[in-house]
């Protein structure tokens, strides 16, 4: 998660005009109505960000940042009252700017694997009673765990809001001999099973040849977490499925992430260096976290091949940058991006709805087309 401060993060929020598509989307769901949202009912699972009658600045966002450290957000609730005194007052208007101060907050919950909810308070007849109501998002998350895990890639009935792993890999079925490293943090769980069930389903075709997974330091504080040394990194060669998932569960309870950089060079490096016959290397990264070693990439002698997860349509130009230096690749639900080391300075490559340019030898992401 990025740790703003309050003042920092409303002069961000001020200047910027990028959105979430998903956040059209969430406008477009019906309300739900109730008289008055209940939020002495919450569980230890739940919390709420509140934010005052008619106004969209989120009033406790480091209640954000201090309950999610290592959890899964699995439900958003957009509270708000259904009342106006003026012909004027637009709603949909303000639960935008609402929705754009989360999305400012963590982008992890506009990437199509939280259920969201519109809930219209409908009880205040006046300025005076709305005032007295919650608005705001109440947040419900999980700790993933063992069980957690086991949930998402064995329950049949339970179908995937996001599939970028999988159909990456059956896209690129000509992927062999792979080092496949994964970011397996608190919030790249859904992402995780994914993994797990592309293993289960090909275990018998021997793709993989090393499996590398990374939780940031196992539970390091951010203080303790030394680049090119943070640890929580784990390492299995064995072409079975049920060794792997064992492996992934014990990255998973080691050490959940934390704060927002992960040490994704550190796994690449360590993985290879335990299988220098790998042929594919695959990183598995977490689009909405940054790496805390992108120095150290120039250490990376082969082509790193980048799935990534919760994109919501934008990369991470971090990401970008590696695939370049290695000449490597970029890989999104919807495409392959091949031929990044091939763009000089100042050329553009779009991407989706996105365009990004060359500048000083990094991608910068331009105005969305």
């Amino acid at each position: 998660m990025k740790t703003y401060s309050i003042a920092l993060f409303l002069f961000i929020a001020s200047i910027s005009f990028a959105q979430s598509p998903m956040i059209d989307s969430i406008l477009k769901l019906e309300p739900i109505p109730v008289s008055k949202y209940e939020i002495d009912s919450l569980s230890d699972q739940q919390f709420f960000l509140r934010m005052d009658y008619g106004t969209s600045t989120i009033l406790n966002p480091d209640t954000l940042f201090n309950r999610l450290k290592g959890k899964v957000v699995e439900r958003v609730e957009l509270v708000y009252t259904d009342f106006s005194q003026s012909k004027k007052f637009n709603q949909p208007k303000l639960n935008k700017a609402r929705l754009r101060g989360l999305y400012y907050l963590d982008r992890s919950m506009f990437n199509g694997l939280t259920d969201w909810k519109v809930v219209a308070q409908t009880a205040a007849k006046s300025p005076a009673e709305g005032s007295e109501l919650f608005h705001g998002f109440v947040i419900s998350y999980v700790t993933p765990d063992k069980s957690y895990l086991d949930k998402l890639i064995f329950d049949e009935n339970e179908e995937l809001p996001d599939s970028t792993v999988l159909t990456v890999f059956e896209r690129n079925r000509e992927w062999r001999k792979m080092l496949v490293v994964a970011d397996l943090t608190g919030s790249m769980s859904p992402y995780t099973a994914q993994v797990m069930l592309w293993l289960k389903l090909n275990q018998t075709e021997e793709k993989s040849e090393h499996f590398t997974f990374f939780n940031d330091g196992d539970e390091k504080t951010t203080e303790e977490k030394v680049i090119g040394s943070t640890g929580g990194i784990y390492h299995s060669n064995s072409k079975k499925f049920i060794d792997i998932l064992a492996l992934a569960k014990e990255t998973m309870v080691k050490g959940y992430g934390g704060d927002d950089p992960e040490n994704d060079i550190e796994a690449i490096l360590s993985g290879l260096a335990r299988c220098s016959q790998c042929e594919d290397i695959v990183l598995i990264g977490d689009n909405n976290a940054d790496m805390r070693d992108i120095e150290l990439a120039s250490q990376i002698k082969k082509p790193v091949k980048i799935i990534v997860c919760g994109s919501d349509g934008e990369i991470n130009t971090e990401y970008l940058d590696l695939a370049r230096m290695t000449k490597g690749s970029i890989h999104t639900i919807e495409e392959d991006i091949m031929d990044l080391m091939q763009l000089k300075e100042g050329e553009i490559v779009k991407i989706g709805e996105y365009q990004y340019q060359i500048k000083d030898g990094k991608f910068v992401q331009l105005d969305k087309t």
